[in-house]
């Protein structure tokens, strides 16, 4: 599937992800639907439109999707041996109190709770 991308030049432009690991290449209207049957439906686009294909761009988004997930999932490890200060493995409502309360301090001590007691029954 192809999608518009709107864009001042006609021209070919590639681009590259931080990792180098994927290219886009954007190319104008003319060069990607040329006079093929299948295509014609996008007539109404204006000609300096450039067209990105949504598969790769689909594929780029969840690849930094999965690294922002892998990012948050060190960063909660991180979090969790931090506010285990009797560095038991576990913790206690007192230290996972301290934790929440750090990065959520607008929440209530009432719903804390009721976190602890659904992270508790989760776990047997």
């Amino acid at each position: 599937m192809i999608l518009p991308f709107t864009a001042d030049t006609a021209s070919t432009t590639t681009t590259t992800t931080p990792k180098g690991s994927k290219t886009i290449k954007m190319t104008t209207q003319e060069d990607v639907l040329g006079n093929h049957p299948h295509l014609r439906h996008y007539h109404h686009i204006h000609p300096h439109t450039m067209l990105v294909n949504l598969d790769v761009t689909l594929q780029i988004i969840s690849e930094a999707m999965l690294n922002k997930s892998a990012a948050v999932g060190v960063r909660i490890r991180q979090i969790f041996l931090e506010g285990d200060t009797n560095h038991d493995g576990v913790l206690s409502f007192g230290e996972f109190l301290d934790i929440v309360k750090k990065v959520a301090p607008e929440y209530h001590e009432r719903k804390i709770l009721k976190m602890f007691r659904e992270a508790l029954s989760s776990g047997q």
